[in-house]
């Protein structure tokens, strides 16, 4: 699918220490980003991001901030570009 590279430009594996917060800044909670195996497969972006790189419109520079938990679909985009 070709999308590995524009994917990476704008998204990030989530990792320790990872946090979600309210819309007041305030600490929800710690973000789960192993499963049982220990098997990391969370992968953060902008959803804006994502619909930029879905819709072929990936040569642009991101204006948006990372941090939007995109898992699987991510990782299948990934997997299969």
């Amino acid at each position: 699918m070709g999308l590995r590279e524009p994917l990476a430009q704008v998204g990030a594996k989530v990792g320790d220490g990872s946090e979600y917060y309210r819309m007041d800044g305030t600490t929800v909670g710690k973000i789960l980003t192993t499963d049982s195996s220990g098997w990391n497969g969370l992968y953060g972006m902008h959803r804006a991001d994502l619909l930029r790189v879905l819709g072929g419109r990936h040569l642009h520079k991101p204006q948006y901030a990372r941090g939007t938990a995109v898992s699987h679909l991510s990782k299948m985009l990934l997997a299969h570009s």
